[in-house]
């Protein structure tokens, strides 16, 4: 499959074609297919996002127990890994200088 070009605004969860319609932070090459699962992982990130809510207005609950913020942060790393390995040089860079992949990228073969 051919690659193209993408820009990724996490921040939004959106994914463009063309650079000029929004603004966003990340330049990816990537297939259709890799495209869908970056759009899967902003779903989960989205599904995760309104998991957290509850918690933040619940404040008895300690912080380290607070799954659904983990279920959160756990979806924000696999975007990250998931952008790095797509990224252009410059996203790759910017990505490992925000501390995102941990110990390590994720293998190749991590998404499909």
């Amino acid at each position: 499959m051919d690659k193209q070009k993408y820009y990724i605004s996490v921040q939004s969860k959106e994914i463009f074609s063309d650079p000029t319609i929004d603004e966003w932070e990340y330049e990816i090459e990537a297939t259709e297919n890799e495209v869908t699962i970056l759009q899967e992982l902003f779903n989960k990130m989205q599904e995760k996002d309104g998991d957290t809510f509850v918690p933040l207005i619940t404040p008895y609950v300690p912080y380290h127990d607070d799954k659904p913020n983990d279920d959160y942060s756990d979806a924000l790393i696999q975007t990250y890994r998931f952008i790095h390995r797509v990224g252009t040089p410059e996203a790759k860079e910017h990505i490992e200088s925000m501390g995102m992949l941990g110990n390590q990228a994720m293998p190749d073969n991590t998404f499909g």
